[in-house]
């Protein structure tokens, strides 16, 4: 019985392991609805080294804007953090820090809040879509089904919580992409306090199209990759 717990245990493990490495390297953007068009929601930028890896997000809401930073080690471990609001004149911060086997979270005018947390944990935040980038690329394609990560939730104004994010596949869809027919995953994704989205990724897991649940007919919404903006994966939806 206990050969084949850790057996179990280390499957376990391996497949977290996998699902933790990088994206690759680079920049992508993503768009919002704006009358008629689209602007700019969120960056993100992840970056690799020979001491691991690091991510970053921006996202702007009006005045308002969010950083989100990351880095991992060679073991995927969450070594630092940065979370930074700025909201006009005023800035907010959280830091993380790794003590040992715990990661410490510091915001100003509270307490230090202590952490346990796996292997690659999604550090995201709000307004952030860090959690969704994350997931679609983490999604194991080969396992199937619905499958579920950590998240460390980090806010400067508000208490940080530990999280489990789920992701399950749905079916496939194609769109046509630079004259060309793709096909594309479409996801489920529940996020913090239990909100659900519709996504469509590459088999690559790149999130290309994202949409609030439940869907509101003829009202644009949610989010696309900046390379399909002129793709039909504008028009996709759960109809």
């Amino acid at each position: 019985m206990r050969r084949l717990f850790l057996i179990a245990l280390a499957i376990l493990t391996l497949h977290h392991a996998e699902a933790a490495q990088a994206p690759p390297p680079g920049k992508t953007r993503y768009l919002r609805p704006a009358g008629d068009g689209w602007t700019l929601e969120c960056e993100f930028d992840v970056r690799t080294n020979d001491a691991g890896w690091a991510i970053s997000s921006t996202t702007q809401r009006g005045k308002a804007q969010l950083i989100v930073q990351a880095a991992y080690g060679e073991e995927n471990e969450l070594r630092s953090g940065e979370i930074m609001l700025q909201e006009g004149k005023q800035n907010h911060a959280a830091v993380i820090k790794r003590n040992q086997n715990k990661v410490e979270i510091r915001r100003a005018g509270a307490e230090t809040q202590s952490f346990e947390v796996p292997p690659g944990v999604i550090v995201t935040s709000a307004p952030d879509w860090t959690d969704v980038f994350l997931l679609c690329r983490r999604y194991r394609d080969a396992d199937g089904g619905k499958q579920a990560f950590a998240a460390l939730w980090v806010h400067p104004q508000q208490p940080t919580q530990l999280l489990k994010l789920a992701i399950e596949r749905r079916g496939h869809d194609r769109i046509q992409h630079d004259g060309k027919d793709l096909k594309l995953a479409r996801f489920t994704i529940e996020l913090r306090g239990k909100s659900q989205y519709a996504a469509w990724a590459t088999m690559e897991g790149t999130l290309v199209r994202l949409i609030p649940l439940p869907q509101k007919a003829k009202q644009r919404s949610g989010l696309i990759h900046e390379g399909y903006a002129k793709s039909t994966a504008a028009e996709l939806s759960l109809d």
